[in-house]
């Protein structure tokens, strides 16, 4: 297995062919809760007010995606892909239905 890897190696490349036991390199953490994108304690289902903000926020379609990528990777199933697309396409659709029948009612109002 170490010869088909070390064909693939660029001249001047420092690569490790085989299993990370092997070498007894050091797994160190890559520290999730210093990356931006997570927001730890803010967006979550684990109770209702943060499930309607976490909801709400994707209904306004603000970093829906990234949402659902942590969620994707919390999980490991793809059921995420579909609950946050459904909700993205119908949810922000019916939102912004319900919004320009209220600008129009205003503007009816006021002829």
């Amino acid at each position: 297995m170490d010869e088909d890897c070390e064909k693939w190696i660029k001249p001047g490349e420092v690569a490790k062919c085989g299993k990370l036991i092997d070498y007894k390199i050091p797994i160190e953490r890559d520290k999730p809760e210093t990356q931006d994108l997570i927001w730890y304690d803010i967006i979550n289902f684990n109770n209702v007010p943060t499930s309607l903000y976490t909801i709400f926020q994707c209904l306004t379609l603000e970093n829906w995606s990234f949402i659902m990528y942590n969620y994707m990777d919390a999980d490991g199933v793809p059921i995420a892909v579909f609950f946050f697309c459904f909700l993205v396409i119908f949810g922000s659709f019916f939102a912004m239905q319900l919004v320009l029948a209220q600008i129009m009612e205003s503007f009816a109002r006021e002829q």
